[in-house]
C-alpha cells in the first residue's frame, strides 16, 4: 500500500495560512463532492406534533420545532468538519437530545443572501483559515443575516472569522462584536468545563473532552456576551479562557467555539445547543441520554487498545453487569467496565487488526442519578488494519516531514486513508511504538 504524509491541513484551521504553500493539500480536501443525505429544500419552519419517549417507562408529547440550518461547504471548508456538523445535528434528531426541537440540514458552496433565505442558522465549519473564509465569503450577507433575526455559529476557522479581531493578525467579521481570539497552536484533545450562565439549556457544569484543531482562545471585551465553556487544562497555553461563547449581533445571535465537538470525540448534545442558542432557543428539556461515545459509531482505524468511554447526559451507576464486547461475527471479548460521574469507561485487551467490534449496553444496565434508565444501546468499530511496518514507515514519514517542517503534520496518509496524526499517535502506541 502506498504510504505518504500529507501536508498541515487542520492546522490551517487556525487564523492563517500560507495558502499558496499548501494548496494542493488544502484541495486534497475541499468538500467539493460531500456525500450524504439532507434536506435541501427551504421551506418556513414547521411545527408538527410527535410522542417523545423520555425514560424507559414515561411517554410525553410535545410540539417539535424544525430548526433549519445551512452549512458552508465551498472554498476553504474541510470536507470531514461539514459532515461531521451534519453527522451531529442528524445524531441528535435520532436520540431526541433536544427535546421539542429538530435539525434539517443543507450545505452550500456560495454565501448570499439568496442561499441564506429560508434558514434559521448560518453554520461556518472548521477550515483552511479564518481568513481564508473573509477573503472568500460574502460577509455582507452574512452580516444581514445574522443582523435582522438570525444565527450564525462558527467552529475554528469560522469562529476565527467571526470575531471581532484575532490578536495580532486581522480583523474578522465582528459578528461576536465583543469576542475577540488568540490565535492558538494545538492539535489534539483537550479539556472544557462548561458555565453555569445557561444552565437551563446547556445543563449542570461538566467537564468534557473535544478535539481542538489551532481553533481560537478567546476573550471579551464589554456587551452582554455568555459563556458556554471555558479551557479547563493548559495545553492551549490559555487555560480559563472562553472556549465557546455566545454574543449578540443586531437582532441576531452568534457562537463561536475553538474546539471541535463535531470531531471524535464528539459531543452532538452540546453542538446541538449551540446551534440552539443561535436560533434564540434559551431553554431545553434536559433528559437522560447518550450524549456522545468514543470511539464515535462507525469509527475505523482505531487504536486496539483504545477505551471505550461512553457519556450520559447525568451522572451514571451501573445496575447490573449486562455490557458485551464482540466481534461482528458474534465471538466475544473479555472486558472491564467502571463509571465515574457521567462517564462509562470499557476497558479490554488488545484487538485484532482490521476487525469490526459491536459493543451493547442492555435495557436498564445503566441509571441515571435521577433513577431513570435507558433502552439497549449499541455502537461500532474497526480496528486499524495497519502492519507493524507499515506504522514504522508512516513514523519515518512523519520524522521526515517534522525535519523539514520543524512540526508535525496533521495527517499520515495511507493510499487514499488521510489518518489525523493524534489518532496514529494511538494506533501505533497500542504496539509500543511512538514518533
Amino acid at each position: 500500500m502506498g504510504l505518504t504524509v500529507s501536508l498541515s491541513v487542520l492546522s490551517a484551521s487556525a487564523a492563517n495560512v500560507n495558502l499558496n504553500s499548501n494548496s494542493s493539500s488544502i484541495n486534497t480536501l475541499s468538500s467539493n463532492n460531500i456525500s450524504h443525505t439532507v434536506s435541501t429544500s427551504k421551506t418556513t419552519t414547521s411545527t408538527s406534533k410527535t410522542t417523545v419517549s423520555t425514560s424507559k417507562t414515561t411517554v410525553s408529547t410535545t410540539k417539535v420545532k424544525t430548526i433549519r440550518v445551512l452549512i458552508y461547504s465551498g472554498t476553504g471548508a474541510i470536507n470531514s468538519c461539514v459532515s461531521g456538523v451534519i453527522n451531529g445535528l442528524h445524531y441528535s434528531n435520532n436520540k431526541n437530545l433536544v427535546p421539542g426541537y429538530k435539525f434539517s440540514c443543507g450545505t452550500t458552496r456560495t454565501i448570499s443572501s439568496k442561499t441564506l433565505s429560508g434558514y434559521n442558522v448560518l453554520v461556518m465549519p472548521g477550515g483552511t483559515s479564518g481568513l481564508n473564509y473573509i477573503k472568500n465569503v460574502d460577509g455582507n450577507a452574512i452580516k444581514k443575516f445574522v443582523s435582522s433575526g438570525h444565527g450564525y455559529v462558527g467552529i475554528c476557522a469560522g469562529a476565527y472569522s467571526g470575531s471581532k479581531y484575532v490578536k495580532g493578525l486581522y480583523y474578522g467579521w465582528g459578528l461576536a462584536p465583543h469576542v475577540y481570539c488568540n490565535h492558538i497552536s494545538h492539535e489534539g484533545n483537550l479539556l472544557v468545563k462548561t458555565s453555569t450562565a445557561i444552565s437551563s439549556l446547556l445543563g449542570p457544569s461538566k467537564t468534557l473532552t473535544l478535539a481542538h484543531y489551532n481553533g481560537p482562545a478567546m476573550y471579551t471585551r464589554g456587551g452582554n456576551t455568555v459563556t458556554f465553556a471555558y479551557y479547563a487544562d493548559n495545553k492551549t497555553g490559555y487555560k480559563g479562557q472562553k472556549a465557546i461563547v455566545g454574543d449578540y449581533y443586531g437582532s441576531g445571535r452568534t457562537v463561536l467555539s475553538g474546539p471541535h465537538p463535531e470531531l471524535q470525540p464528539t459531543n452532538s448534545s452540546l453542538l446541538a445547543k449551540m446551534v440552539l442558542w443561535a436560533a434564540h432557543v434559551n431553554k431545553v428539556q434536559q433528559i437522560f441520554a447518550v450524549s456522545s461515545v468514543n470511539p464515535s459509531n462507525g469509527a475505523v482505524y482505531v487504536a486496539a487498545n483504545k477505551q471505550i468511554t461512553v457519556k450520559y447526559t447525568e451522572s451514571v451507576k451501573l445496575a447490573n453487569s449486562n455490557i458485551k464486547l464482540q466481534t461482528s461475527t458474534g465471538t466475544s471479548v473479555p472486558i472491564t467496565t467502571s463509571v465515574s460521574g457521567n462517564t462509562l469507561t470499557i476497558s479490554h485487551p488488545l484487538l485484532s487488526t482490521g476487525v469490526k467490534y459491536i459493543f451493547t449496553v442492555a435495557s436498564g444496565t445503566v441509571v441515571s442519578s435521577s433513577g431513570k434508565t435507558l433502552n439497549s444501546y449499541s455502537s461500532s468499530f474497526t480496528v486499524s488494519p495497519l502492519t507493524i511496518a507499515q506504522m514504522k514507515d508512516g513514523i519515518n514519514r512523519v520524522h521526515a516531514f517534522q525535519s523539514k517542517n520543524n512540526r508535525l503534520p496533521n495527517y499520515v496518509s495511507f493510499g487514499t486513508k488521510q489518518i489525523p496524526i493524534a489518532t496514529f499517535k494511538e494506533i501505533i502506541a497500542a504496539y509500543g511504538l511512538k514518533l
